[in-house]
């Protein structure tokens, strides 16, 4: 099972397996059918594509198999310093 945590702050993280892998903020562009995308680029060069309009998520593999995946929930968290 795979993963992916998007947060409020810079980094987007994958945790897959044994393996930890983060990706900068994502790239907001829109496709051809000018339809907005959120496009996180993983450093190991897998890549999540989110079309929030249709609720349409892909990742693609470095190696180019691409595969459907489902949202399972959104959670909030709140961190603070407790003294």
């Amino acid at each position: 099972m795979m993963t992916v945590t998007v947060t409020d702050y810079v980094i987007t993280t994958l945790h897959w397996d044994n393996e930890f892998i983060v990706a900068p903020r994502a790239i907001n562009t829109v496709d051809k059918n000018h339809e907005a995308l959120s496009v996180y680029l993983f450093v190991n060069q897998d890549v999540l594509t989110i079309n929030r309009s249709q609720n349409l998520y892909r990742f693609a593999y470095h190696s180019q198999r691409v595969v459907t995946c489902h949202k399972v929930r959104d959670i909030s968290v709140r961190v603070w310093n407790q003294k």
